[in-house]
């Protein structure tokens, strides 16, 4: 399919910096999703699916912090779920938590693989909830 895996390389980077929010949304279903950074398309910013009319939230889990910084997490409706759901102000409607962070410079030394753990969780039962695993290969 493709001939070499510098233009693999190339069309994913192409897929996930198009400013198509579709892209970068991990549905709650999603164990894990995968992004292909370069020094280009930093920094990275995904959105995950949530509803906190049920206590439920995301907390950032585990990261490289040599590698990653995170920059921010913002809570509310984005346009594609508002498309998605014709009353978005009710109570239970899905949302989104959109979280950003810069891809810091030791990460493109070389090609490298790092993970951001999520967690899907309510403060007062910490022990239960899902885990998302956001997997970021770099390409210098």
């Amino acid at each position: 399919m493709y001939k070499n895996a510098q233009t693999f390389a190339t069309v994913c980077i192409v897929a996930c910096t198009i400013a198509n929010a579709q892209e970068n949304l991990i549905r709650l279903d999603e164990p894990e999703k995968h992004f292909i950074v370069t020094t280009f398309t930093r920094p990275l910013t995904f959105s995950v699916e949530t509803n906190r009319t049920t206590g439920f939230n995301w907390y950032l889990e585990q990261y490289d912090s040599k590698l990653v910084q995170p920059l921010s997490s913002q809570y509310g409706i984005a346009d594609i779920l508002s498309k998605m759901w014709d009353n978005n102000e009710a109570v239970g409607t899905p949302q989104l938590n959109t979280w950003t962070f810069d891809i810091l410079p030791a990460a493109f030394a070389v090609p490298t693989i790092t993970t951001i753990t999520l967690r899907y969780t309510r403060p007062w039962q910490p022990e239960i909830g899902q885990q998302k695993i956001i997997t970021i290969f770099t390409q210098p």
